[in-house]
């Protein structure tokens, strides 16, 4: 029996810690804060229950990759809603886009007929690489996702519509591979779901899971230390000095952050540790909590997407808010609204402590909210006369609770220009130091349960490398 130490009590170390004890190692789970759930938590507000950062989930189609992967962790079993379809609105254009390879695939052509043989390349092309095994997806790394689309969609108009759903990942022409705006779009379009009782009920029951399998957790613990013994991994210190010893140790946390565990005398191989160090974490959001006095005009149930007229939807590098993800709370009176936003906008406030960042500060996140406010009201008029209040958070806020890297809401990038460089692997150099995470595959729920998956397998029979994963 196998004694296993997990840094990080989100739903990436959770999943790994379940799928471990399960197959019969000592499991011990740690998390810092008080309580597990990192972005999967919520919070309360006037009664009012938001999430942080599980909104809803794409590709839990029955019988798909990702199914089956929380099938596995008894994940399926949860209260899931389906999601009928995507709002879109470009400008004064909009789309109702459903969820369904061929409903989305009728609609699309539809609404674009002289696209109809693009259309079909284009589904066809997401639903291979969807399916396609995790060792054989290299080339479809090393793709450019904007030239792909560019030579698929030769109607502009139509390309935006089919990157709008995609404001969440990094929309950059130069570097986003074909594998991650793939997976995302695929699994938005085929089935989006969300739950019930939000990220906290994932958490709740891998917590219950974890204990079933006589794997343990513990709060409060944060971890000063990797340890080291003849080479090879020997356990973690705690900040109040208390060691625990281990075989293996799986670091949940973002990479750079298990980097700055390790003691200068490490075996690591300085290399892959300044590699890590330095790989450049994606954006954090802006987000508007909203108290309404009654629901949206319609029940809108779904994901609403808004982007401003005459705004670039990939490479869009202005400082106002252009794009947003407005998302609508089914069983209560509320609403978030969400924007990407890089650490660059907040990071003169981040040496001052949480309430205390000034007037200037303030006055900022009233400006942002605004704008997020007015942007929605283009496609929403009635919201007007229905909010009560508002609440913000920036990456500062990720930064400060969640101890998110720089703020980032989606681990670090993924560039098909050095995908060598960039897409990490969950065995280190380092002997029984193992990765997991948003920042190894893909962000989000369903990128992490695949990170969780990948890296139980390169700790039971080793065998894929990174050569295997970018092969031509």
């Amino acid at each position: 029996m196998r004694r296993v130490i997990v840094i990080g009590a989100g739903i990436g170390g959770l999943e790994v810690g379940c799928l471990l004890a399960q197959q019969g190692d000592a499991v011990m789970v740690l998390e810092q804060n008080i309580r597990p759930g990192g972005c999967m938590q919520s919070f309360v507000r006037n009664g009012l229950h938001f999430e942080t950062g599980c909104h809803f989930v794409g590709g839990l189609k029955r019988w798909t990759p990702v199914w089956r992967l929380f099938r596995q962790l008894g994940l399926t079993q949860l209260h899931w809603k389906e999601v009928k379809g995507h709002d879109i609105y470009i400008g004064n254009d909009y789309y109702h886009l459903p969820c369904g390879a061929r409903q989305a695939q009728a609609y699309l052509t539809k609404c674009f007929p002289h696209q109809k043989e693009a259309i079909k390349t284009y589904m066809q092309t997401l639903c291979t690489i969807a399916h396609c095994p995790l060792d054989q997806t290299g080339p479809y790394w090393e793709q450019n996702a904007w030239e792909w689309l560019r030579s698929t969609i030769t109607d502009e108009h139509l390309r935006d519509v089919l990157s709008a759903m995609s404001i969440i990942i990094d929309m950059k022409k130069q570097r986003l591979p074909l594998f991650e705006y793939a997976e995302i779009m695929w699994g938005f379009i085929t089935s989006t779901k969300r739950l019930q009782g939000g990220g906290e009920e994932i958490i709740a029951y891998l917590c219950q899971r974890l204990k079933r399998y006589q794997g343990a957790l513990r709060c409060g613990c944060n971890v000063s230390r990797i340890i080291e013994q003849d080479g090879r991994v020997a356990g973690v210190e705690l900040t109040n000095g208390e060691r625990l010893e281990a075989d293996i140790v799986v670091s949940a946390i973002q990479p750079a952050a298990t980097m700055r565990l390790l003691s200068e005398g490490s075996s690591m191989r300085p290399v892959y540790k300044r590699r890590i160090t330095n790989l450049t974490s994606t954006p954090g959001c802006f987000t508007v909590n909203i108290q309404l006095n009654q629901p949206l005009r319609g029940s809108k149930q779904g994901p609403i997407y808004v982007h401003r007229a005459g705004t670039p939807i990939w490479d869009d590098t202005g400082k106002d808010i252009n794009h947003i993800l407005v998302y609508t709370y089914p069983n209560q009176n509320a609403i978030d609204i969400l924007t990407p936003m890089d650490w660059e906008a907040v990071e003169k406030w981040s040496a001052q402590p949480m309430g205390h960042r000034g007037q200037e500060y303030e006055e900022w996140k009233s400006k942002m909210t605004e704008q997020c406010i007015d942007l929605a009201l283009t496609a929403l008029p009635e919201l007007q006369e229905q909010i009560v209040e508002t609440w913000s958070s920036t990456p500062l806020t990720w930064h400060h609770y969640l101890r998110s890297e720089r703020g980032s809401a989606y681990g670090t990038y993924k560039d098909c220009r050095s995908i060598a460089t960039t897409l990490i692997m969950p065995r280190t150099p380092l002997k029984g130091l193992f990765l997991t995470g948003q920042s190894l595959i893909l962000h989000g729920i369903v990128g992490t349960t695949m990170s969780a998956r990948f890296t139980i397998n390169q700790l039971a029979i080793n065998q894929l490398t990174i050569n295997q994963i970018c092969m031509h």
